[in-house]
């Protein structure tokens, strides 16, 4: 195509040259036919046109060429609109696709959610189940009559000095064996008797001992108080001044689990134990930190 435009103007040049030519012959022979002393008068202005031509084969070619510099311009602007229109089309399927992929997303972290939800239900109704289990499985063991020992009065060497001496009975009413259970008492009496039973402190107890208490069996153990006059174990005995027994009951049941059981109780004048306002507590001691 750039040689046909460069014959093409190679063409127009000659002819544009041949024009000048002619023009410049009309010139000379207007000023030959003019007098050097009487100027004519100036006639009307003449006219002067001239015809380029091309040859055939010139003009259709350029015609053919400048058709198909048309066609491909059309064919451009076509294929760009075409472009175009893909681009619009794959913006748009993208665009649903991202939404596509945001609602998966939040339905998965929905569907992970509720998932997390209930595995955290299940576990928490699991929990419920195994305490509940426990609850109603495990050993339960309290301290249930309390009686003067017969005789009241009692002696233990080396000192064999004179102490009153106080039965208390425990009994296993769970369903399953209480393990290596052990069972610290104590009497006292007197005004300070409240303080000392409060300020007790729970024993050590991290290993249990081998032996199984078994359900619905009954232990006893005794307590006595600390070495006294035959006048103030009198006044125990007959009511005139109260005794208390206390203590607590340390045991694990077969689940692994640590309980214990504090109780108090003190003797009336009818010579019955009745509990105490205080000392009695179930598992854990109130307020108080267990040394384990």
């Amino acid at each position: 195509m750039y040689d046909y435009q460069t014959r093409l103007l190679r063409s127009l040049v000659k002819v544009l040259d041949t024009i000048k030519e002619q023009i410049e012959t009309i010139t000379e022979y207007a000023k030959a036919q003019e007098k050097p002393k009487e100027p004519a008068p100036p006639g009307p202005p003449q006219r002067v046109s001239a015809e380029i031509y091309f040859p055939p084969e010139i003009s259709n070619r350029y015609y053919a060429e400048h058709n198909k510099a048309h066609r491909i311009q059309r064919w451009t602007f076509w294929v760009g609109v075409l472009t175009l229109g893909a681009l619009v089309a794959y913006t748009c399927v993208t665009y649903h696709e991202w939404q596509a992929m945001l609602e998966s997303n939040r339905i998965t972290r929905i569907s992970a959610e509720a998932a997390q939800s209930a595995a955290a239900t299940a576990k928490a109704t699991l929990d419920t189940s195994e305490k509940s289990f426990k609850q109603e499985q495990r050993a339960y063991v309290s301290a249930t009559t309390f009686n003067m020992t017969n005789p009241p009065i009692c002696r233990f060497p080396p000192d064999n000095g004179t102490r009153v001496c106080v039965d208390v009975h425990t009994f296993n009413s769970g369903r399953t064996p209480a393990i290596g259970s052990r069972t610290t008492r104590h009497v006292t009496f007197g005004p300070r008797a409240r303080k000392v039973i409060e300020s007790l402190d729970v024993p050590p107890f991290a290993v249990p001992f081998s032996d199984m208490w078994g359900s619905g069996l009954e232990h006893w153990a005794t307590g006595y108080t600390k070495i006294i006059d035959s006048k103030t174990a009198q006044s125990l005995i007959d009511g005139t001044t109260e005794v208390y027994i206390y203590g607590v009951i340390q045991y694990f049941d077969i689940f692994g689990d640590y309980h214990e059981t504090g109780f108090c109780s003190h003797k009336l004048r009818s010579g019955a134990f009745m509990g105490c306002e205080f000392g009695n507590w179930f598992d854990r001691k109130p307020n108080k930190k267990i040394n384990k």
